[in-house]
């Protein structure tokens, strides 16, 4: 059988990061999930086997930066070579 793909959902609301969590898990993804983008940056990098699924506007560390390149190797986006966020199907 197949491993499910991982997602990791970074956002600073804990309510949000229950609902996508579970809409996700109900689809067959393995979420794993961080109340920050510190918190998610001590356990994902570059090697991290998945897709990052992260809010914007968050206190501290915000979404854009979390996908900077810090040490030159690449992140998120970044490590695709692509630094343009994404907008979601509805817009968001």
């Amino acid at each position: 059988m197949a491993r499910a793909m991982k997602v990791a959902i970074v956002d600073d609301e804990a309510d949000m990061r229950a609902s996508i969590s579970q809409w996700l898990a109900l689809s067959g993804f393995d979420t794993e999930t961080y109340a920050s983008a510190e918190e998610a940056l001590k356990v994902i990098g570059p090697e991290f086997p998945g897709v990052v699924v992260s809010d914007i506007k968050m206190p501290g560390m915000d979404g854009m930066a979390f996908f900077e390149t810090p040490d030159g190797d690449g992140f998120g986006p970044a490590g695709h070579h692509d630094h343009r966020p994404r907008r979601c199907a509805d817009g968001g």
